[in-house]
Parts: C-alpha cells; structure tokens; sequence
C-alpha cells in the first residue's frame, strides 16, 4: 500500500531549548522522512527512517496537546519538531503515523514492553509478518477482507490489545513465591502488607464466594466485632503485578462509594489476605445476568450516580480505575453500591495525566485504550456508559462477538443505540451518549456529568428497590440449586 505523502515546514528542536528551533523543510516520503535547510535543496540535510516509528504530542501541564510533536524511531533519538498551529501538527502526526504503518507496527502491551514486528498486507493474501498466535485470533474473529483492508492499523492495535489481554489471563495461573522488589508504580508490596497473624484478628471465618483473585470469606474482626471480607490470593505472577497499585489504591481512597480498606496480611510466603468492609449484597452482575430482573431507570440512576461519585473522587486525586464494570461494583445490605478491585488502577503524576498501558476488560473498553492511544481519567467514563448498558440490557454491546470483533465494532462503529430507545427518558439517553463519546477529547468528565439534568433527579439515601433485586436473585439461586439436586 503505498504511502501517502506530504510536505512544509516544520520547527526542529534542539534538545530541551525552544529558542533554538530552527525551520527546516521535510519531505514526508514512504518510510522516510526527509528534512532539508530550505525548500527547493537537491539533496536533504538528514533523513530519519519512520519503520515502526512512534508518534506523539507533547501535553502541556495541563494535559492538552499544542502545537510540538515528537517522531520516535525504532532506533535512533528523538526528533523534536513544532508545527505552526494546531491542525498543522495534527496533519503531520496523522501523516507521519500511517506511513510508520505501511512498513511496519509497534503494538504496546500490558506490561509496558513493545513488539516489533514488520508487517505488510496485501489485498487477496492478508497480513504477512504477523506472529502466528496473531494470525489465529485474527482467522476465528469473522473479519472481512475488506475490513481489515480498510482498517490496517485498528486491526494490528486490536490484536495486540487482545493478546496483551490474554497473556494477563495467562500471568494470573503462574506461581510465584517471592516477594517483588518492587510492584507496579514502584511499589513494593513487602511494605504494604503486615506479617501478624492474621488468624489471631479475625474469627469465624465463612466462605461466601469465588472469583479468578481468589476465594472470599466472611469474618468478625475479634476486637471490634464487626463483620469483614476477607479475600485470600495465592502469590501468583499477576496478583504481584498488581496487588501492591491495588492496596496503595485502596489506602489513599475514604469515600462512602468506594469499598472500605481494612488492613492486608502475609500469610505464610505464597499467600496475601486484603481485609475489606463486607457488602452482603453480592456484585452488582449477579443482578443484571438473573433474567427475572429488569432494572427501573432509577435504579440505574442511583447506581451509576453512586459510581459516578467514587469516580469524580478518584479522578480528582489523579487516579484511573482502569476496570468498571459490573463484575467490580459491590452492594451492601441496604442496597448501596461502592468501587471494588482496584487490581488495574493507576496513579497520574501532574507532568504527565495520560497513560498508554492496555488495561481492563475487552468489552468495556475504550476506543483510545483499545488503539493503544494516550488516554486519561475518561476511559473509566467510557467504561461507566458500557455499564449503564449493562444495567439497562443485561450485558454490555457486542457481547454476542468473538472479541476481536467487538473491539474492531467499538473503534470503528462506536456502540450502538439502546435496544428499546423509547423505555427510557430523553435525560437518560443523552446522558448515556456522553459517557460513550467516541473522541475522548469532547468525553465529559466525573464532576461535569454530576451535574447532568439526569444525575440531579437522582436521588441518593434509600435504595428499596435494589434490595429487593438482591432478595429476588438470592431466592431465584436458591430455587436452582434446589431443582438441580432434586430437593
């Protein structure tokens, strides 16, 4: 595919000093971008190669885009150039990065390495150059030709957004007896977690459920008296790749919509016990999967109002969740619900709000997280409409479609409208459309949402209906366990 080509000028900086820019010509050209003294020369000045080149804005303090760029190749330092305005320097940037394309791809992965590879695609053959475990996830995802043609660079971001999901997954099973030196942001979890006894804290220790972390009991704190959960993890390689963000998280955040933190324990040297405030009402999935219940528009109001709350706290304090969905949204005995597993969360420093790492769950995904794009506070936004479609369908979009697919549909296409437009208020749907805006850029945030004419009907305090929901689900599990075996 050839590539495409442009020219102008451009300012090239010297390192770290803006005074000493100086405007040069580039010539954008297949592979290679060229750069000359002045327009018309014979021969460039320079030339750098753009083959899995990385192109990127430079964000102001306070995290907006102006008008520098920096082209990264594969090998090599850094070229610092400035535009003119604005739309020069997005023109540059678009151009720059789908010529990097047609010579290659850099895919970011979870863990922060990069893969290179040189790929090319060629209409009747398809992608050449791809690893194999690629190449099998893009035959089982129902792709068209034409799709992939017409989308190259979406399909490569997706697959390594995929892979990158998958080798987490895979991560979560491996053992792993040592302590790291240190966790994720830097943090060492030796220091977070206490070496006392947990069993001389806590009694009356009572399963109540399992997840991929690890099991969960109920538990009385022996001084207090009051009720607890507590969540035992084997030190497997993905629970020591986040446990420590996920009790920092956690230690930093007091608000009445985020679970209670309560102390962490090293339980001989493979096993972590995280001691949190015991909500009786399960998560908030088990209520959307039981097909007897349909939620009412204010319920899913009090609900995402409550999350949408956790989250304006969280965000304010530089903080991504990186993971809402109903699976970590928990419901305590008088129906509120509160943020749980801060497993993905993430802490901004103020040079820089944006991160690049893929994280959190294919399906509810944001566009810039899925294209392995820089992205802020608003991919949990994203993620908060993905769940209020949940809340209002019983499963999020595209659930019906191998992975690939569905996140090929959320980049290209977007999500689609509600199944039932006219169920719901013109305030719900508007709201809802905010949240799953497509460029991350005009999302609106927590505190801005907060005061969506939805949000304000919303009342908080009293939550009868959502303990109704629990008590039918409860009832309902009852009676298939009962039928199951016959009682």
């Amino acid at each position: 595919m050839p590539g495409q080509k442009k020219e102008g000028y451009l300012h090239h900086k010297k390192e770290g000093i803006l005074s000493s820019a100086q405007k040069k010509w580039f010539v954008l050209d297949g592979g290679n971008l060229h750069f000359y003294k002045k327009q018309g020369d014979a021969k460039p000045a320079g030339t750098v190669s753009i083959i899995d080149a990385e192109v990127k804005s430079v964000l102001d303090q306070s995290g907006k885009a102006g008008v520098e760029f920096l082209v990264i190749p594969l090998e090599g330092k850094t070229l610092k150039l400035k535009a003119d305005t604005s739309e020069e320097r997005r023109d540059w940037m678009d151009a720059i990065d789908k010529n990097a394309v047609t010579s290659g791809v850099q895919v970011a992965a979870p863990s922060g390495l990069q893969h290179h590879f040189h790929v090319s695609f060629q209409v009747g053959v398809g992608f050449q150059g791809l690893p194999s475990e690629w190449n099998a996830m893009l035959a089982g995802s129902g792709l068209s030709e034409q799709e992939i043609n017409a989308n190259q660079k979406d399909v490569i971001s997706i697959l390594g957004t995929q892979m990158g999901f998958l080798k987490e997954q895979e991560n979560a099973s491996r053992p792993n007896n040592e302590l790291p030196e240190s966790g994720p942001e830097s943090l060492n979890l030796s220091e977070l977690v206490s070496t006392e006894d947990p069993n001389k804290l806590y009694s009356d220790l009572r399963h109540i459920g399992s997840g991929a972390a690890g099991e969960v009991f109920e538990a009385t704190d022996v001084k207090t008296g009051k009720k607890v959960a507590i969540k035992k993890m084997q030190l497997t390689q993905d629970i020591l790749k986040m446990l420590p963000a996920e009790i920092s998280t956690m230690q930093k955040c007091k608000h009445d919509s985020i679970i209670e933190y309560c102390g962490s324990y090293l339980v001989g040297n493979d096993q972590v016990w995280v001691v949190m405030e015991l909500m009786t009402g399960g998560c908030l999935t088990d209520i959307i999967t039981d097909e007897s219940i349909k939620m009412s528009e204010n319920s899913i109001g009090q609900v995402v109002k409550q999350v949408l709350e956790g989250l304006d706290y969280i965000h304010q304090k530089h903080i991504i969740h990186r993971d809402i969905k109903s699976d970590n949204i928990l419901i305590g005995a008088q129906g509120e619900v509160k943020i749980a597993d801060f497993g993905y969360a993430a802490q901004l420093i103020k040079s820089a709000r944006v991160r690049q790492t893929v994280c959190g769950t294919p399906y509810w995904m944001a566009p810039e997280v899925i294209k392995g794009n820089a992205y802020t506070q608003n991919v949990d936004i994203w993620s908060l409409g993905v769940m209020m479609i949940e809340l209002a369908e019983s499963e999020p979009p595209y659930f019906e479609f191998d992975p690939i697919r569905a996140l090929f549909k959320i980049t290209t296409e977007g999500l689609p409208p509600l199944k039932q437009q006219d169920k719901w208020t013109p305030e719900f749907r508007d709201f809802l459309a905010k949240c799953v805006t497509r460029d991350a850029d005009k999302r609106p945030n927590a505190e801005q949402l907060l005061d969506h004419p939805f949000m304000k009907r919303i009342k908080l305090g009293e939550y009868p209906e959502m303990v109704k929901y629990v008590q039918q689900s409860r009832l309902n599990k009852e009676a298939a366990i009962n039928q199951a075996f016959n009682l």
